[in-house]
């Protein structure tokens, strides 16, 4: 489906999503190990508003704008009808990273978008939300590293910086740079079990 206004609107299968994730990233790991090569350096898009609808004809589509829009504007924008919402609905403000599933009876689900799809559209992750599996998405970081960094975070009660890596047994130097694009740090999480992968907010009306 075209995009509207020259906005890009995209369309790929979560095959291809990690495919280029693993291409983003610029390693191959070896299965069950830690990545085998030196990624390059990592830079991240320029910030635009990114938002991911679900429950649309011909499968998940991304929408990108400058600016931060109304779910009313994310419809024309990928030239998708109202579908029977409301003005309140149509007037609700959708920010960057966020995924919008339109089911029957308009009915909308709002959620954070997948760690995945984060990554590919430039986007950092949550180093006091993400999980060990999540985490793995990482350049440098397979299972031992991840749990290594989960962790450090459960015994600090949350990270209050990214620099807070360089604590993690592992992490130094150049590996700590190839990261330190990659993530951010949140709000600080209340002890307890780490997030499942693929965990995440949601908020239905």
């Amino acid at each position: 489906m075209p995009a509207s206004r020259g906005a890009p609107v995209s369309r790929a299968p979560a095959g291809a999503c990690l495919l280029g994730l693993a291409l983003l990233a610029g390693y191959v790991a070896p299965w069950g190990g830690e990545p085998a090569s030196e990624a390059p350096a990592w830079q991240p898009r320029p910030q635009r508003v990114a938002v991911e609808l679900e429950g649309v004809p011909g499968g998940p589509l991304v929408v990108e704008r400058a600016e931060e829009m109304t779910l009313g504007e994310l419809l024309a924008e990928a030239q998708l009808p109202s579908r029977g919402l409301g003005a309140e609905e149509l007037a609700r403000r959708v920010g960057d990273a966020a995924q919008v599933e339109l089911g029957p009876a308009g009915r909308v689900t709002l959620r954070a978008m997948s760690p995945e799809t984060r990554l590919l559209l430039g986007r950092p992750l949550d180093l006091n939300r993400a999980s060990a599996e999540e985490l793995e998405l990482l350049p440098g970081i397979g299972p031992a590293l991840a749990r290594r960094i989960v962790q450090a975070r459960e015994a600090r009660q949350g990270f209050a910086t990214p620099d807070d890596l360089l604590a993690v047994p592992g992490i130094k130097g150049k590996k700590f740079e190839r990261l330190r694009s990659f993530v951010i740090v949140g709000p600080q999480i209340a002890p307890g079990p780490s997030p499942s992968a693929g965990a995440r907010d949601e908020v239905e009306r």
